[in-house]
């Protein structure tokens, strides 16, 4: 049996998945996003580093997210 997890934004798009770009920052670095997200997030995700997008499996984490980095 095969996973359905998504390799890309777009896929996890087309799988229903929620999509943020956070608003560019001085504060934040994709690398900084990418160390939050590991640490906080709950469910899967998936990023793109050009243009910077993040899609989330799971709503709350994809709140949470958009409550600090939008």
């Amino acid at each position: 049996m095969r996973k359905n997890n998504p390799r890309t934004v777009r896929g996890a798009q087309r799988c229903g998945w929620i999509v943020i770009e956070p608003k560019p920052t001085q504060d934040a670095s994709y690398l900084g996003l990418l160390i939050w997200t590991d640490r906080n997030v709950k469910g899967k995700y998936v990023s793109s580093f050009m243009p910077t997008k993040f899609a989330f499996e799971l709503e709350q984490d994809a709140t949470w997210f958009a409550l600090c980095w939008s």
